[in-house]
């Protein structure tokens, strides 16, 4: 059988916090695939060196102590290059400002909400934070009234 191809080099781009994101997923399954997360920490590192493209080796170049650093260690900075802190109530107004915009279906609206929810640090209550600006935020008034009156709405 032949070994999954290795994700293709990481793109710089406008959106670059969730294409890292998906980026550094699928370099993660590439690498539980091959079985290449129980090779040597020098081959590991190597193999993302190659694998991420000119654009970040040039980043990863203007990085500090990184001479021996584990490929964990180089994610780990990557990670903090291409995702900034948050800042919390401005993500979590951003959720609140989310309503179901004309010809936008009810699951893509729940999509987005999702989506948003994982910058706002809601934990255990992200279910719930997603059912009331669902309801809230729905365009047809008769369906969030049929959705508030079911008890412990969970979607």
């Amino acid at each position: 059988m032949e070994s999954p191809a290795p994700p293709p080099p990481f793109k710089l781009n406008s959106n670059h916090v969730e294409s890292w994101k998906l980026w550094k997923q699928r370099f993660q399954l590439h690498m539980d695939a091959t079985s290449v997360n129980a090779k040597p920490e020098s081959q590991k590192v190597a193999i993302l060196l190659h694998v991420i493209g000119e654009e970040c080796l040039i980043i990863y170049n203007t990085f500090n102590e990184i001479s021996s650093a584990s490929m964990n260690d180089i994610l780990a900075k990557f990670e903090a290059y291409f995702v900034p802190q948050r800042n919390i109530t401005y993500e979590r107004q951003r959720l609140f400002l989310l309503v179901q915009r004309e010809e936008q279906s009810v699951d893509d609206i729940i999509t987005e909400l999702r989506k948003q929810l994982r910058n706002c640090n809601y934990g255990s209550l992200s279910d719930s934070a997603l059912v009331d600006q669902l309801v809230g935020g729905l365009r047809v008034s008769r369906l969030s009234e049929s959705l508030l009156r079911v008890p412990d709405l969970y979607i």
